[in-house]
C-alpha cells in the first residue's frame, strides 16, 4: 500500500511537471502540443492503474484475507513509544549499530530493530548532500519531500500523535515503519543525483568541505555525546558504551576514507571516475557486512537441529496435533519446518475465528478484542504449575476438540501425576529432558457426528461448549441450521427408520491431507455430520462423491449426492463439517476461492491491455521516446 500510494505521488508529479525536467535536458516524450493531463492520461493508465489490475490476483484475495483476519489497532502508547522511530532513534542513519545488533544480541533498546535502522551507507551519505546543491531542480525536490515525509510519518513527533490518536482503519494496525524503505530509496535517489553533480561539475575544496562538514560535525556530535554527556540519550547507553564507541569509531573511519577521496577527486580531476570506483567498492562492502551481520549464513542443524523428540513427533503424530506445557513450549511456527501440526502460530494475518476461539482455553469466554500480542501471535492460554494444566477444564476441552494427541512437558516444570492424571494422559515418550503424554481424550482431527445444536451467539456457544456435560464428539455447534433436510440427521433425534442402520458403525479415514485438499473417505448407516478441525475460512468448497467402486445399479434406497458441491457449514465456532447422506463415500474439500479466480481474470486482462498499450505507444509514428 505504501509503495502504491508514493508509486502515485510519482505518477502524477510526472504528469504535472514542465516539459523539461529539472536535471536533465531530455525532451518532453510527448511532442509539441500534446504535453496536457489528456494526453497524458494513457501514460497514467499503463504507470498507475494497469499495475493494480496486473497485481489483482494477489491484491484481492489479500483484501479478502485482511476483513478475516485477526488484524487490530495497535495500543496507542505502545504504537507512539515502540513501533515509530524515536527522535533520538535517528542516529541509525549514520550508526546503524550504535545501539547494537540483535544478531550479535546486544541490542539494548526495548523495541525492534528493523523498521529503525535507515542506514543507504556513509559513502551514499555524502552525496545525498551533494544532491541539495541542486535542491530547486524538480526530480531533486520531489525525491526529497517525498522522503521528507516518509520520515515525518515514521517518526515519533507531534504530527504523528494527533494521527494515529484518531484511530483511522488500516493505518493505526499497520505499522508505519514498514514504509521506511522508501525513505531508504528516496535518499538513494538522491545519493545518485549528487554522484552526477560531483562528477561533473567543477569543484575546490572550500565548495567540497561545505558539502561534507554536515555529516563531519554528525559525527564529532555523537562523539561529544558519547563522551562527556551519554545520559542526553538514555540512562542505559552509560551501561552500554563500548557498543557505542565501537561502532561509532567503525562510522569515523569511513567518514575519513570517504573525505580523502573525494577529495582526492576534486584535487585530481582525471583521477574522478577512478575515485568513484573506489567509493562504489567500499560503499558496496560497507553494507555487505551489514546484511551478512544481520543474515548470518550457518548450517541448517544450528537452525533446525535434529532433536529426537521432534523425530518422535514426526514419526508418531501424523496429523495430530501436538502442544508444550509450561517449558516446553516450541516457539511458534518452528513445528511447520518439521512438517508437524501445532495449535500455535504467528502471523500478522490469521483468521480471526480461530484467534477468538483458541482464547477461549483461559476462561471459557470467546475473546472479540485483540490485544498487542494476540494480533499476530495465535495461542492457548499458556500453562504452568503443578495443577495449571488438569485444573483448567476449558483448555482441556479446547485441547481435545483441536486434536492434540500430545503434550509435551520438560523435567524443569516439575510436573507430577496431579499434572498429568492417568486417566487422561499416558506417558510415550521420556529422554534428554522431555516427556511426551498421549492425551487419551483427544478427538480426531476429522470425526463423524450423529448430532448438532446451532447457537445464536457467543454467549449461548460458550454456555454449551464448556458445559461439562457437553461431548463434542457426538454433537456438533453449528452457527445456522443445515439447509439440507436429512432423515437421519435432525438436531437432537436419532430415529433410523429401522434398527440395522443404528446398529451399523460409522467408519472414516483421512486418505490424503494437503494445505489446499483434504480427502476423506466415510461409510455410516444413517446421514451424519463430518466434522474437520481445520479453520473455516472462505473459498474452501467440499464436493461428495460416491465411493470409488461402482456404485450399484437400481434405487436401492440409499441416498447419495454424486458429484456434487455441499455446503460447508461453520462448526463449533472456528471450524468445518459438512452433512454426509448415509452409505460410502468420499468427501474432498478444496481450497478454490473466488476471490483469486476473480483476481486471476483482472490480472491476465489487465497483462494483455498493458502489453497492447505499450505496442500501440511504441508504433505511434509521432511519439519520440527516449
Amino acid at each position: 500500500v505504501y509503495e502504491y500510494i508514493f508509486v502515485l505521488a510519482y505518477v502524477i508529479y510526472r504528469i504535472l511537471s514542465f516539459r523539461h525536467s529539472g536535471l536533465s535536458p531530455q525532451p518532453n516524450p510527448l511532442p509539441k502540443g500534446e504535453g496536457g493531463v489528456r494526453e497524458r492520461l494513457p501514460f497514467f493508465l499503463v504507470l498507475f492503474l494497469f499495475p493494480l489490475g496486473i497485481g489483482a490476483i494477489q491484491i484481492i484475495p489479500g483484501i479478502e484475507l485482511i476483513k478475516e483476519s485477526a488484524r487490530a489497532p495497535h495500543d496507542y502508547n505502545f504504537l507512539l513509544h515502540k513501533i515509530l522511530i524515536q527522535p533520538w532513534q535517528f542516529i541509525m542513519m549514520v550508526v546503524p549499530d550504535f545501539f547494537g545488533n540483535p544478531a550479535t544480541r546486544n541490542y539494548w533498546i526495548e523495541d525492534t530493530y528493523i523498521g529503525k535502522v535507515t542506514y543507504i551507507g556513509i559513502i551514499s551519505l555524502f552525496f545525498v548532500f551533494f544532491a541539495f546543491k541542486n535542491l530547486k531542480k524538480s526530480f531533486i525536490l520531489f525525491f526529497t519531500i517525498a522522503g521528507a515525509i516518509v520520515l515525518l510519518l515514521s517518526s515519533s513527533n507531534p504530527i504523528t500523535a494527533f494521527i494515529y490518536k484518531l484511530n483511522l482503519p488500516f493505518i493505526s494496525s499497520s505499522a508505519p515503519t514498514l514504509s521506511i524503505f522508501l525513505f531508504c530509496f528516496c535518499i538513494s535517489i538522491l545519493s545518485g543525483f549528487g554522484i552526477d553533480i560531483y562528477r561533473s561539475e567543477k569543484w575546490n575544496i572550500a565548495r567540497i568541505i561545505k558539502f561534507v562538514s554536515p555529516l563531519v560535525f554528525i559525527i564529532l556530535f555523537l562523539w561529544i555525546i558519547v563522551l562527556f554527556a551519554p545520559n542526553l540519550i538514555s540512562d542505559k547507553l552509560l551501561e552500554n558504551l563500548t557498543i557505542a564507541k565501537r561502532n561509532l569509531l567503525y562510522a569515523s573511519f569511513f567518514v575519513g576514507v570517504g573525505i580523502f577521496l573525494i577529495l582526492v577527486g576534486t584535487v585530481k580531476k582525471q583521477l574522478v571516475f577512478l575515485v568513484l570506483i573506489l567509493l562504489l567498492i567500499i560503499q558496496t562492502g560497507d553494507l555487505f557486512r551489514y546484511f551478512t551481520k544481520f543474515n548470518p549464513f550457518v548450517p541448517k542443524e544450528l537452525v533446525f537441529p535434529k532433536a529426537e523428540v521432534l523425530e518422535f513427533l514426526k514419526k508418531e503424530s501424523g496429523i495430530d496435533r501436538f502442544w508444550g506445557y509450561g517449558s516446553a513450549v516450541i516457539e511458534a511456527n518452528f513445528a511447520m519446518q518439521y512438517k508437524l501440526f501445532s495449535t500455535d502460530g504467528y502471523d500478522p494475518l490469521y483468521p480471526k475465528s480461530y484467534g477468538e476461539f483458541i482464547q477461549s482455553s483461559l476462561n471459557g469466554k470467546i475473546e472479540k478484542k485483540f490485544t498487542t500480542q494476540t494480533r499476530s501471535d495465535a495461542f492457548l492460554a499458556r500453562g504452568s504449575g503443578e495443577a495449571d494444566l488438569s485444573s483448567n477444564v476449558n483448555r482441556l476441552k479446547v485441547l481435545d476438540l483441536l486434536g492434540v494427541k500430545y503434550v509435551l512437558d520438560r523435567v524443569e516444570n516439575g510436573s507430577t501425576e496431579r499434572t498429568f492424571p492417568d486417566d487422561r494422559f499416558k506417558l510415550t515418550y521420556e529422554k534428554d529432558g522431555w516427556k511426551v503424554f498421549e492425551n487419551q481424550k483427544a478427538l480426531p482431527r476429522a470425526f463423524l457426528a450423529s448430532d448438532y445444536k446451532v447457537f445464536k451467539s457467543n454467549e449461548e456457544f460458550e454456555k454449551i461448549f464448556f458445559d461439562k456435560n457437553f461431548d463434542p464428539s457426538k454433537t456438533i455447534l453449528l452457527e445456522q441450521k443445515p439447509d439440507v433436510k436429512f432423515s437421519h440427521l435432525e438436531g437432537g433425534r436419532r430415529d433410523a427408520p429401522d434398527g440395522a442402520s443404528r446398529r451399523t458403525p460409522s467408519r472414516w479415514k483421512v486418505e490424503s491431507y494437503n494445505p489446499n485438499k483434504v480427502t476423506i473417505s466415510t461409510s455410516s448407516g444413517s446421514d451424519k455430520l463430518l466434522f474437520l478441525s481445520d479453520t473455516y475460512y472462505p473459498g474452501w468448497k467440499a464436493y461428495v462423491y460416491p465411493e470409488r467402486s461402482p456404485a450399484p445399479s437400481g434405487g436401492g434406497g440409499s441416498r447419495r449426492i454424486d458429484e456434487k458441491e455441499t455446503k460447508i457449514y461453520r462448526a463449533n465456532y472456528a471450524f468445518r463439517a459438512v452433512v454426509v447422506p448415509e452409505g460410502k463415500h468420499d468427501i474432498v474439500m478444496k481450497y478454490e476461492p473466488d476471490s483469486f479466480k476473480l483476481g486471476f481474470g483482472i490480472s491476465v486482462t489487465s497483462l494483455i491491455l498493458t502489453v497492447i498499450l505499450l505496442i500501440f505507444f511504441f508504433i505511434r509514428p509521432k511519439y519520440v521516446t527516449t
